[in-house]
């Protein structure tokens, strides 16, 4: 479990960065480190095309040199469970798919590699007719799936 300080600090760090866009690369970074995770993403989508409107990213390579947008984004399991929920609030792993599954599936077993990620956290900011807005964490398969705490 975090400590109250560090806590404490990526709160103030979100709410600086929401005025100013500049900071959110080191304000995920921080997101990041509290909840023992290698990277974090704040993204905004079209929920109807698929288009990104916007990311911010710290701990992730650029998505254009991994062919995500190419290939990887429309078989994502993760992503097309989430959208099938009517309301939702938290995605993990274990929701989606099982170990089993994630080594036969081709998001898990062919573009996590890439980035040395296997598992994932994420919230829902908002999610309207034109816009989605997640937060997310990933952890190497080292780090483990996500835990209750």
């Amino acid at each position: 479990m975090p400590d109250g300080n560090a806590l404490l600090g990526t709160i103030g760090a979100i709410h600086a960065a929401g005025l100013d866009a500049e900071l959110w690369p080191q304000t995920l970074a921080s997101v990041a480190r509290l909840l023992g995770s290698s990277a974090a993403t704040l993204e905004s989508y079209d929920p109807l095309s698929g288009r990104l409107l916007e990311l911010h990213a710290f701990g992730i390579p650029p998505t254009e040199q991994l062919g995500y947008f190419e290939h990887y984004a429309v078989i994502n399991p993760r992503a097309t469970y989430a959208l099938r929920q009517p309301t939702i609030d938290l995605v993990w792993d274990y929701q989606v798919l099982d170990e089993t599954a994630m080594d036969r599936d081709p998001y898990y077993s062919e573009f996590l590699p890439r980035t040395d990620f296997r598992y994932f956290l994420s919230g829902t900011l908002f999610r309207t007719v034109g816009r989605n807005s997640i937060v997310s964490i990933q952890r190497t398969r080292s780090q483990g799936h996500v835990e209750a705490a």
